[in-house]
């Protein structure tokens, strides 16, 4: 856990220090993780910052969503009020767009996202 990241902190640009300092931790408590499992209010703070999730630090891997069947259903609601079927069709050209998108397609290539099915 600890080499990932360090290896995550050095690709966003920080040293263990700085990231450190930015949660509002003390110096070293970043390093003490080498060889104890920090709390999850911490690490929840450290991967905040990162732009990764709790379980990629731990495990190495994201929790992943496939929303194309939420997209797809007949009804979607948002804070008990139903999107219409235009709403829905709207939703799904932006998340299109931005999956598309290069800056998208860098962001997912980031997560290790290739496309090809796991099947």
């Amino acid at each position: 856990m600890f080499e990932r990241l360090k290896k995550t902190a050095k690709e966003k640009g920080y040293s263990l220090y700085e990231l450190a300092d930015k949660a509002g931790l003390g110096a070293g408590t970043i390093y003490s993780w080498k060889n104890k499992t920090p709390s999850i209010k911490k690490l929840s703070k450290v991967a905040s910052i990162l732009g990764v999730t709790t379980d990629y630090l731990l495990k190495g891997e994201e929790n992943k969503v496939n929303i194309e069947p939420i997209l797809n259903a007949n009804q979607l609601y948002m804070k008990d009020k139903a999107l219409s079927d235009r709403d829905r069709k709207i939703i799904q050209n932006i998340l299109k767009g931005v999956l598309e998108s290069t800056e998208g397609q860098e962001r997912l290539k980031d997560r290790g996202y290739t496309g090809e099915s796991d099947d």
